[in-house]
Order: C-alpha cells, then sequence, then structure tokens
C-alpha cells in the first residue's frame, strides 16, 4: 500500500476528530447555555456520494456552511490526489 496515502488517510481522520473535539470544547464553554429555549437551532449537512453532493439544512446559513465546507474538503482531496499522482508525496 502506498505510503504517502495511508498517511493522507490518517492526518483526515485524526483532523476529524480534533474538530469535533474543538468544537465541543468551544460549545461547552460559550457564553450562552445548550438549553436555552429562546434559541433556535440550525442544522446542516453534506452527503456526498460518488461526484454528487446530497446537501440539506433547514436555514440558509446551515445550508452555506455545509457547501463551503463541502468545496473546502473536496479542493483538499483533489490536491492530496494530484500530490500523489504526480510523486511530490
Amino acid at each position: 500500500m502506498n505510503e504517502a496515502l495511508l498517511f493522507a488517510g490518517i492526518f483526515m481522520i485524526f483532523f476529524g476528530f480534533i474538530a469535533i473535539f474543538a468544537y465541543a470544547l468551544l460549545n461547552a464553554f460559550s457564553q450562552s447555555p445548550a438549553n436555552s429555549t429562546s434559541g433556535k437551532a440550525s442544522v446542516g449537512g453534506v452527503v456526498i456520494i460518488g461526484p454528487f453532493p446530497i446537501i440539506f439544512g433547514n436555514s440558509t446559513g446551515s445550508v452555506l456552511a455545509a457547501e463551503l465546507l463541502a468545496i473546502v474538503l473536496m479542493v483538499v482531496m483533489l490536491v492530496i490526489f494530484l500530490l500523489l499522482r504526480l510523486g511530490i508525496i
């Protein structure tokens, strides 16, 4: 197995765990309580099946954030693929 590809996969998984942990810490130490009844919750996400992204959400802001995250992740993976293909990493 290509060691660089293995490293890239492990790095992406590790980065995902770090991002989830950082979000949990930021949410835990935020000024507003999590059980506030006056606030609204917004949810958004992306499911990528092959080259087709399926984007969902209940507000415009969450859908836009999910779109931007999907674009960033696709660009990162494209760069990693091209670097592996050219033999740079």
